[in-house]
């Protein structure tokens, strides 16, 4: 695997559920072995889409074919890829994203005209997008939607969270609970002096109890 590159962050933010989306990421081997590559999207039916395109005459063949199905204005999913950009590839480049679109709709029980492609990579090379479609339907089961919970606590002041050993060790400990079937998204509101906590796992009252230890923790120590 080629080294980490300086420019990388040290961490990535834990994102916040999203109501309708559900994603689910992979190893792939597009180009590497053993890095996440390719990432399904899936949207709720009915979900709307917009785009704005580059104007470059040599847009490679994912730009072209979300062109092209941005005019139904519906999308169900979107399939992004790195490692590869399935650019200057010409036809070889078209049939690539014809069967991706094909094997993710068939996937998802949607039309080829509401999923989307991105790609990103090596240029000049064709896509092995026979690696793509052979994952898609693991990257299909891992779609699980899990319950949610979000509680909000009343605080003093919004303070560094890891200052307080009490309130980091509690998130820590919710964190290890659901690694690996769920999330845990604590953050300070922007205009609000509340601290909101957002919990996703398999069971819902049993989030809602771990959702309560954090609500509880900080509010002794910062309510």
């Amino acid at each position: 695997m080629p080294p980490r590159s300086p420019l990388a962050p040290e961490a990535s933010p834990t994102l916040p559920p999203i109501a309708g989306v559900r994603l689910a990421a992979r190893a792939c081997g597009v180009r590497y072995k053993g890095r996440t590559d390719v990432c399904l999207m899936a949207f709720d039916p009915g979900t709307t889409v917009a785009g704005v395109f580059t104007r470059s005459l040599t847009a490679a063949a994912p730009v072209e074919r979300c062109r092209k199905h941005l005019k139904g204005g519906k999308a169900r999913a979107i399939l992004v890829n790195s490692g590869n950009a399935n650019a200057f590839t010409g036809k070889v480049g078209t049939a690539s994203v014809d069967r991706t679109v094909k094997a993710a709709a068939s996937q998802l029980g949607c039309k080829p005209t509401e999923v989307f492609v991105a790609s990103t990579g090596v240029i000049g090379e064709p896509l092995p997008d026979e690696r793509i479609t052979a994952a898609l339907a693991d990257l299909a089961a891992d779609l699980t939607t899990y319950p949610q919970v979000l509680l909000n606590v009343r605080v003093r002041e919004k303070v560094e969270l890891k200052s307080v050993p009490a309130v980091a060790d509690t998130i820590a400990r919710v964190e290890a609970r659901v690694a690996g079937h769920g999330r845990l998204l604590v953050r300070y509101s922007g205009t609000e002096p509340l601290l909101r906590v957002m919990l996703e796992g398999k069971h819902q009252d049993e989030i809602r109890g771990w959702a309560q230890e954090i609500v509880d923790v900080v509010r002794e120590h910062l309510g």
